[in-house]
């Protein structure tokens, strides 16, 4: 584990565009990471793709990165709010989905009702 002042410099080296820099910190706090976002979610998978999503904004917004004092404590921050935002979205999929079939099984009609619709539509 890379003490903090070190940990500070690799931070500035990413804030300077060193994408070596970004592979250290993802080599040095994956595993807080991973852990940290699986005991929150659940989910390995969800962790693991949405720590991928914040290096990559990392190092997409590198040249506007704060500077900051506990490496650690920003990419946790970082991940949680990745986590949330993308369990906010399956949330509203799900509960989009849930609408779709309710409104699905409203207008679904049983066979009797059908049969009752055709002949009325045949007699007229």
């Amino acid at each position: 584990m890379l003490n903090e002042t070190t940990d500070i410099k690799i931070w500035n080296q990413l804030r300077d565009g060193d994408s070596q820099a970004l592979l250290n910190l993802y080599n040095e706090h994956y595993i807080g990471l991973i852990n940290f976002g699986t005991k929150m979610t659940g989910n390995r998978e969800l962790t693991n793709d949405c720590i991928s999503q914040v290096l990559i904004k990392l190092w997409n917004r590198h040249e506007n990165l704060p500077g900051v004092e506990n490496v650690r404590s920003y990419l946790v921050a970082c991940l949680k709010n990745e986590l949330l935002i993308e369990l906010k979205k399956a949330d509203k999929i799900k509960s989009g989905n849930n609408d779709f079939t309710n409104a699905l099984i409203e207008e679904e009609i049983s066979y009797e009702e059908y049969l009752i619709q055709t002949q009325a539509n045949v007699e007229f």
